[in-house]
């Protein structure tokens, strides 16, 4: 469904001249594949085309004097939108995936994905164990975001 409502969405926008969110979607798609980096963009895109919607619905004056039924209609989408946004968010934070066979072993095994494998853990008690507690390093990728915390060393730059 997410992938729908941003193609749908990088659609519109096009459609509409509006080049700067799809192009760096499509950058974003070429450059780092990754499902999770491309979800921030498509959340972007998807809330531009959403609040553009909203917009012009405000424009027709849908919202103001008019039947209950109609003006409502719009609030019910927006709703059904945001919560589809908080649920889909939190499966995705939980690392749950479409069908998994037993969904409640898995998340509390592996509740958020680490994205550091055995040679990151490797190299990060390599220095630990051999460098100083005051030395600095500096680290790129994934697992940037972890060294810190298991080696007990000072991160220059990470991601």
């Amino acid at each position: 469904m997410w992938y729908v409502l941003t193609l749908v969405g990088v659609v519109q926008l096009v459609t509409r001249r509006r080049y700067l969110l799809p192009l760096w979607f499509a950058a974003t798609a070429v450059m780092f594949p990754k499902p999770r980096f491309l979800m921030l963009v498509g959340a972007f895109v998807i809330a531009a085309v959403v609040f553009d919607w909203l917009a012009r619905l405000e424009d027709r004056r849908i919202f103001a004097d008019q039947n209950p039924r109609e003006s409502a209609l719009p609030l019910l989408l927006l709703a059904l939108f945001a919560s589809y946004g908080v649920v889909t968010g939190g499966l995705y934070a939980a690392n749950y995936e479409p069908i998994p066979e037993r969904p409640l072993q898995r998340l509390q095994q592996e509740p958020l994905p680490s994205y550091v494998n055995d040679e990151d853990l490797a190299a990060m008690w390599w220095a630990r164990e051999r460098t100083s507690a005051d030395a600095t390093f500096l680290v790129a990728g994934d697992p940037a975001e972890w060294f810190p915390v298991f080696t007990e060393r000072t991160v220059i730059a990470s991601p």
